[in-house]
């Protein structure tokens, strides 16, 4: 919710892919594009039901992702379940993410 674009960027993947809810993707040049956005607003949100699974040098979190907020002027209300892919090696780093609407 504080946009803070530099954590993102020190944490995205620079080979980051984002597989959105309704079947689109975005590299790491666009999602940091839209968080940087002025007419994406993030109001509320939590990521809870948060579960690793690691093995070797992956992990993959599962979590509840609930948000609301706008971007571009139009609301939305997330109720999601994503999975993001991070790299644990020498400098972790969060590799793609993916989240399914659970309404």
């Amino acid at each position: 919710m504080r946009k803070d674009l530099a954590a993102f960027d020190a944490l995205l993947s620079p080979n980051y892919v984002y597989f959105t809810s309704t079947g689109g993707v975005m590299d790491r040049k666009a999602m940091l594009t839209m968080l940087a956005s002025p007419d994406y607003k993030i109001d509320s949100g939590s990521r809870e039901e948060v579960r690793a699974f690691v093995t070797g040098e992956t992990a993959v979190l599962g979590t509840h992702w609930i948000g609301r907020g706008s971007y571009q002027g139009k609301p939305f209300a997330d109720d999601q379940r994503c999975s993001v892919v991070i790299s644990l090696g020498f400098k972790p780093e969060v590799l793609s993410e993916h989240c399914t609407n659970v309404q």
